[in-house]
């Protein structure tokens, strides 16, 4: 798929046809004078104080207060442009058509980072900038001068004929509001030759300044060797940036390990988002939650692992007088007074055959599931449905430090090679964890269903359950395929409490029945689906310590697709409808202090422009709301020539158009039509359903729980849960780009440990020196550099015009006939090729990328017709 990328850029200025000497004296002269060219990352020349640059001054709280109450300033998270630093952008808020600010260049953006909250003010008309998708529109325009411009002043009296909703309001930061985590960055170091007080920190991140460091704070011997430094990754924290210095200042911290190492790789990851990596063991605050946990009856015994019972074994050791090597893990005694007290309290479904379906290898395990045939209030045969939540709340009172600890964290962070868990093993792998065979405290929602999964009542309230099989997906998938299947025992998981094998299959096969009808039911409601690739390793640990034990660096052996089933979904569909259900009842008892999550709308502009250029392509798409929008993508799904290029390619257009979900506090925002969640269409949604691994979903626990008249109402004002609210979509968003980059990493490593692979891809979008690429079996978008590549010197592009899609030309090299021989003879007779998987492409390109011989020969002709 060839689509052009819609870029923020304003006209080009004029260029000044002179000497190096002069180009010179005027890229500086801009550099102090025009916004649009201040680099964020100056050359080392440039660095440091300048006596004739400065940043503008910030505003003073009791300006940047009162402006933002008369609405002459706005308030917003600073998102910059990843690929090109020079462009920032800020959330409009008014809903006039402009989806975003642009603030445009160093000075605009006035020191602030990604991820800050900042306040801007909003630039007069005249320096609006003209959209790029609408500039050629208007140069036919006699009225429209000929000369190149920069911004709408420039045209004089000629601005009339330029529409306001073509134009890109432009803003400029006047104070930082919150600072975004701890400035702490990742990066590479270098000397910086022209000074004797400083050497030059590069990020990895483009979109962080270069930071200067005192010559002090280098490593030894970086001057005599700067090039034995480059291989290693370093961590520094950006300190102070004064307004009449280009650059930040900023002291080093650590060296973190060599650049592409696995273990480096995610420690730098982890630092830069802010991810608390601190073991809660050995941080010295278990010891309250603890003693508050043995007032609730739990029990702590000493479990000691299989390793070290066979070394007390082999040694002649005394087991129950050894103690070294044991860990004390906490129990629910059931036969305790506290616990018999507290279980009188709740509905048991001790007794009721009560299942978890999790990945083979969770540890974590948040909800379980049960149904059976039960007679209705007339005696009609109806179904009873119970989703059962492990009850963290429970066992995390709001004045311990664990608590802080946890919404601090907001959310566990899952790499491909382990978890960095939000809550202590005390409470996520044993006492919350619903593991088979062992009592659980749990908080439930049961309906009681019709045959087309019609709710005809519903039941919410705090239980106990007793698991009676761990399954995995796989397992409950076999069990869905094969509903004759004779299961030997050893095919399945433990089954615990004399539950037989058949009464499993029964379970499987109801639930996948309801959750089917749910599903149907759910997009018939204009729920959307994204099906994107997720990315499996099979993992080798490699390194060992002194004592031989295995250490830390795990090595990809195996890449797998994960693939989502009718198991995944049967799960999915009845935690988004305990979700719902959930909200909906929070809304109706707390009215201003519910916590739930809200999905917008997607952005217009991005999503109009998405489809204007699918119908270019000859793709129709109807976006008049999430239920038209997903039946257009779901078309292209069921056409086997489609299904796996032009249907992947549309989710991931569909995706840059989608706003982020977010969670929110009722009372926090103007009303009911700001609720709803657009990707599930529902009118209300919240999380209940994983407390374990969710600090927003502990909030709600405590909430409904009050709202049952089981506990004292917690007591939350609006601010507080706006307050919570707020830093678990900030700890949300982390964890996503640290589970992603943790695949690329991985991926990377897997690639270079096996070599390249053949792969079917999509161009996504189409540069001067660039294209985007998507790897569809793997869900991946990468930028192919024309100047990284080794065979290809240029790259043509067409425009795109009503009449069809653009053409991509790739012009290879004398290398590249030889390269290809010498790897393998058929593709250097043969292989150029391109795969068509849109409709009304231009067949006559075709005839040009048979094979790299003739591509030699038409290279001049092409060249003299085109250049």
């Amino acid at each position: 798929m060839s689509v052009i990328e819609v870029t923020y850029k304003p006209y080009k200025e004029k260029k000044v046809k002179s000497s190096k000497k002069n180009k010179k004296s005027a890229k500086e002269e801009s550099s102090t004078n025009d916004n649009s060219s201040v680099s964020s990352t100056p050359n080392n020349n440039n660095v440091g104080k300048n006596t004739g640059f400065r940043y503008p001054a910030y505003l003073s709280e009791e300006e940047v207060k009162e402006g933002l109450e008369n609405g002459s300033l706005i308030e917003g998270i600073l998102r910059v442009n990843q690929r090109n630093t020079e462009q920032c952008f800020v959330d409009n808020p008014d809903g006039d058509g402009h989806n975003e600010l642009l603030i445009l260049g160093p000075q605009d953006r006035n020191r602030g980072l990604h991820g800050d909250l900042v306040a801007v003010k909003l630039k007069s008309k005249e320096f609006w900038f003209l959209h790029e998708a609408y500039r050629a529109k208007y140069k036919l325009s006699p009225r429209f001068p000929h000369a190149k411009y920069h911004r709408i002043s420039d045209l004089d009296n000629c601005c009339s004929i330029v529409k306001e909703k073509h134009l890109i309001k432009s803003a400029q930061v006047v104070a930082i509001l919150e600072k975004n985590a701890s400035r702490r960055v990742v990066g590479h170091i270098r000397p910086m030759y022209s000074s004797t007080a400083h050497f030059i920190f590069v990020p990895v991140d483009s979109r962080v300044p270069r930071i200067l460091i005192p010559i002090k704070r280098a490593p030894t011997g970086f001057y005599d060797r700067p090039q034995d430094f480059e291989k290693f990754l370093y961590l520094a924290q950006l300190q102070e940036w004064e307004d009449d210095c280009i650059n930040p200042r900023g002291k080093l911290l650590d060296n973190l390990g060599k650049a592409g190492d696995v273990n480096a790789e995610h420690l730098a990851l982890l630092l830069v988002n802010g991810v608390d990596v601190r073991e809660y063991e050995s941080s010295g605050i278990m010891k309250d939650l603890r003693d508050r946990l043995v007032k609730l009856g739990v029990e702590y015994i000493e479990v000691k692992s299989e390793e070290v019972v066979e070394k007390e074994e082999s040694e002649g050791k005394n087991k129950k007088k050894e103690k070294n090597g044991g860990k004390n893990l906490p129990v629910i005694n059931g036969r305790k007074r506290q616990y018999r007290k507290e279980f009188d309290y709740r509905r048991d479904f001790r007794k009721e055959v009560v299942v978890t379906i999790d990945p083979l290898t969770a540890r974590d395990l948040d909800d379980a599931l049960h149904i059976k045939r039960i007679k209705g209030e007339n005696g009609e045969d109806c179904w009873e449905v119970g989703v059962h939540i492990a009850d963290v709340a429970y066992f995390l009172p709001i004045d311990t430090e664990v608590n802080g600890w946890a919404r601090s964290r907001g959310t566990t962070v899952y790499l491909v090679h382990k978890a960095i868990p939000m809550l202590p093993s005390d409470l996520c792998e044993h006492l919350c964890s619903l593991n088979p065979g062992v009592e659980r405290l749990t908080f439930s929602i049961v309906w009681t269903m019709d045959d087309e999964a019609n709710i005809l009542s519903t039941w919410f309230g705090r239980s106990v359950i007793k698991s009676c099989s761990k399954l995995s997906y796989e397992h409950a998938q076999d069990i869905i395929e094969n509903p004759k299947k004779q299961f030997a025992i050893v095919e399945l998981p433990k089954i615990h409490d004399e539950i037989k094998i058949h009464q499993i299959k029964k379970t499987i096969t109801n639930l996948n029945f309801i959750a089917k009808k749910l599903k149907r039911k759910r997009f018939g409601r204009g729920g959307l689906k994204f099906d994107l690739p997720k990315l499996r390793f099979d993992l080798e640990q490699i390194n060992k310590d002194e004592k031989g034990n295995l250490s830390g660096t795990w090595i990809p052996r195996g890449l797998r697709l994960d693939q989502r089933k009718d198991s995944n979904f049967l799960v999915e569909e009845l935690m988004l409808l305990a979700n719902m259900e959930v909200a909906q009842r929070l809304y109706k008892y707390y009215d201003d202090r519910a916590m739930l999550r809200r999905h917008p709308t997607p952005k217009r502009k991005e999503l109009k422009n998405m489809v204007e250029k699918c119908a270019k392509l000859g793709i129709k798409i109807d976006s008049t709301n999430s239920k038209t929008l997903g039946e257009s993508i779901e078309e292209f799904t069921k056409v086997e020539q489609y299904a796996y290029t032009v249907a992947p390619a549309l989710n991931q257009l569909l995706i840059k158009c989608m706003n982020f979900a977010q969670y929110f506090c009722t009372g926090a925002v103007d009303g009911p039509a700001d609720f709803s969640h657009y990707g599930l269409g529902v009118d209300f949604y919240t999380h209940f359903t994983s407390p374990i691994r969710r600090y927003p979903d502990i909030i709600v626990h405590r909430l409904l729980a009050a709202s049952l008249n089981y506990t004292a109402d917690p007591g939350y004002s609006v601010k507080q849960l706006n307050g919570i609210a707020m830093r678990a979509n900030s700890t949300k968003a982390c964890a996503k780009m640290c589970s992603e980059t943790s695949a690329d990493i991985f991926f990377g490593s897997f690639i270079r440990e096996y070599g390249g692979m053949e792969v079917v891809g999509v161009v996504m979008a189409l540069f001067d020196e660039c294209f985007d690429l998507l790897l569809i079996k793997y869900g991946i978008v990468k930028r192919i550099y024309l100047k990284k590549q080794k065979f290809l010197n240029r790259i043509y592009h067409g425009k795109l015009t009503k009449n069809g899609p653009v053409t991509l030309v790739l012009w290879f090299n004398e290398e590249a006939k030889n390269y290809f021989s010498g790897k393998d003879e058929t593709m250097a007779n043969n292989k150029i090729r391109r795969e068509e998987c849109l409709p009304n492409l231009d067949k006559k390109i075709d005839n040009l990328l048979r094979n790299v011989e003739k591509m030699r020969r038409i290279k001049k002709v092409m060249e003299m017709e085109l250049w």
